[in-house]
């Protein structure tokens, strides 16, 4: 149970260690339920794509650099601009750059555009002529109590990096399955010009604008693995999604407000595959005050019978 003036299962356990066992005992079955619900939505994107999963990974990836706030905004952009068209162009980061700014919106009514602003807009004005885009109407990005480092245009302008470097970028991620090379595939910094600017023709002092190493594994436990643990699912591989599952054991376990909650009453966490089953756990179990099927619980009760 949860609230005001009410006890929290996981924080008074008498019997820590018989359900510090029930938890890892468990871990797996959470695992695969989170995994199972973010696959929903890939699958999805999937669908719409018509199978090609290079263009679904394209999607979901945009849809992640959002990271939560601007998801779906991302998420529309991306449909709206199909990745064989950025593929045409992708040796030239002006022209990707252009064409997701102004996809976005974000070219439209500057006052007074500087340079490498008024380079975007022509490229603009001839590539959604050249593809009959239409910039994407009534989607609302969001800027409020966020720091400058995570607007959406400081990530469209990283996304575009990450476009020009690799091309058949599923391909790429697939055939890296280890950590330290998926972190090196995202390791990107956003072209020169985001170095002064958080959003077009807005000059700022010198700031960084790579994507941090914390936003890199956030990017592969919530985007990558799902992506590829549905793809090992499609293509009836086991041995991937044992590969796919093994990375979140390399990686350290997320800290959020809901992992604080098992890790204060000293619950082991010591990597992403159990804070994604402890996550899970959280939202499905404890918020909806579940505790009958929930195993912590069980065991609680199990051993405090009296």
């Amino acid at each position: 149970a949860s609230g005001k003036g009410r006890r929290t299962i996981y924080t008074y356990f008498s019997n820590k260690d018989e359900v510090y066992l029930a938890v890892i005992e468990n871990e797996l079955d959470h695992l695969i339920e989170r995994l199972q619900v973010k696959t929903e939505r890939i699958s999805q994107i999937l669908r719409e794509s018509q199978n090609n999963w290079e263009q679904a990974f394209y999607v979901t990836l945009c849809r992640a650099f959002g990271f939560g706030v601007n998801a779906d905004a991302m998420q529309q952009v991306a449909n709206s601009l199909p990745l064989n068209i950025i593929m045409h162009h992708r040796d030239s980061i002006e022209q990707i750059e252009a064409l997701l700014l102004g996809q976005a919106g974000f070219l439209n009514n500057i006052e007074n555009p500087d340079t490498q602003t008024t380079i975007w807009l022509r490229e603009y004005q001839f590539l959604s002529h050249k593809f009959s885009l239409k910039p994407t109407d009534g989607v609302y990005f969001k800027f409020l109590r966020m720091r400058p480092s995570g607007f959406p245009t400081m990530r469209l302008a990283q996304f575009a990096m990450l476009l020009h470097r690799h091309d058949h970028l599923f391909s790429k991620v697939l055939n890296n399955l280890n950590i330290k090379s998926l972190r090196e595939i995202f390791n990107i910094e956003a072209s020169s010009y985001w170095q002064t600017h958080y959003i077009p023709s807005s000059e700022t002092e010198h700031h960084g604008c790579r994507l941090s190493r914390s936003s890199i594994d956030l990017l592969i436990i919530n985007t990558v693995v799902p992506f590829l643990f549905l793809y090992a699912q499609t293509i009836h591989n086991p041995q991937l999604q044992d590969t796919v599952l093994d990375l979140l054991r390399q990686l350290r376990a997320e800290q959020n407000h809901k992992t604080q909650k098992f890790t204060s009453a000293q619950f082991p966490c010591p990597d992403a595959y159990t804070s994604q089953a402890l996550i899970q756990l959280h939202d499905n179990y404890c918020t909806r005050k579940d505790c009958l099927r929930c195993q912590i619980a069980h065991q609680y009760l199990k051993t405090n019978k009296d």
